[in-house]
């Protein structure tokens, strides 16, 4: 059995959680539950968003376990935690909620533009139309 983190983070949409992975290039197996599952190795740590060994180059699962407040806490093993790259994750997330966000409101998304800033820290620019066929 190994020792697990907990990592507390802002995310509060499933599907962007998701999206996010994907953007990652994780979500191709991972495993998303109506309600939270044990994760393998971890005694009673469980999440409904489940991530399984060797995704990220994790040796034992993760996952994302919705808490009480709404959020999303991820958890994975001591060992493992470092291999994920809970920067990309956090723009990622915020990328998914935003396009979600402006469909929302009628906006079509066009295009992402991946760049750097002054200080060679990734940012990401999202570009949107008004979709004048719903007025």
């Amino acid at each position: 059995m190994s020792y697990f983190k907990n990592y507390e983070t802002q995310f509060t949409d499933q599907d962007a959680v998701v999206a996010a992975l994907g953007q990652m290039d994780l979500n191709k197996k991972v495993e998303i539950c109506t309600s939270a599952r044990a994760l393998k190795g971890y005694g009673r740590a469980s999440a409904e968003i489940v991530l399984p060994p060797k995704s990220f180059g994790n040796v034992y699962e993760a996952g994302f376990a919705k808490q009480s407040n709404g959020t999303y806490r991820f958890i994975a093993a001591d060992d493992d935690m470092h291999r994920f790259d809970q920067d990309k994750m956090k723009r990622e997330y915020g990328v998914a909620a935003s396009i979600k966000t402006a469909k929302g409101r009628g906006m079509v998304f066009q295009k992402r533009q991946d760049t750097v800033d002054k200080e060679n820290k990734p940012l990401v620019k999202l570009f949107f139309a008004a979709n004048l066929t719903n007025r």
